[in-house]
């Protein structure tokens, strides 16, 4: 939350990583939300983002360096950029067929019982004072993963710590933690 010309302004902000097999990212999408008790006007903001665009409106920035103007009629702005920053939280991706560690790649064309985990590690740690003693902690972030599967090639999916959607056709699997 922040003030600016007198109004009350939040900004929310929502980080989309695509990924290869192996965890990789390979495309970092931010979308970001800023919103205000009242019209936002002329309102300035501070990004790294690349092919920054608006994506409720019409409205496009003014681009200086890391500042990002807006000149918006309505009470909230929802824009979308490309970052190239490493993410505060690790991914490794296992797979296995049968009982057995296999790479993805060979997984390709194969029949039997297939299990992939994934693990986060977070890597934001900070030290804070507490009772005098500094403690190391961990920045919290909540991640979900998801992706959409075949239903004529994979079929009796489970996830722990999430949901499978099933329309007949396609799966779709998700995924919380908190890292």
């Amino acid at each position: 939350v922040f003030a600016q010309n007198d109004k009350k302004i939040t900004k929310d902000e929502t980080v989309y990583s695509l990924l290869d097999e192996n965890g990789n990212v390979t495309k970092n999408i931010v979308s970001d939300w800023i919103k205000s008790d009242s019209s936002l006007g002329n309102i300035q903001d501070v990004s790294k983002l690349t092919n920054i665009k608006n994506i409720k409106g019409d409205e496009k920035p003014t681009i200086s360096g890391d500042s990002v103007n807006w000149s918006i009629s309505g009470d909230d702005l929802y824009y979308q950029g490309e970052s190239t920053e490493k993410l505060p939280v690790n991914v490794s991706i296992k797979y296995e067929l049968n009982g057995e560690e296999i790479a993805p790649n060979d997984l390709i064309g194969k029949s039997g019982n297939v299990k992939i985990t994934i693990e986060y590690t977070n890597k934001e740690e900070r030290f804070v004072n507490i009772n005098g003693k500094n403690e190391k902690m961990y920045v919290p972030f909540v991640v979900m993963a998801g992706t959409m599967l075949d239903n004529t090639k994979m079929k009796n999916i489970e996830v722990t710590n999430g949901k499978v959607l099933d329309n007949g056709q396609k799966t779709v699997v998700v995924g919380l933690a908190c890292p």
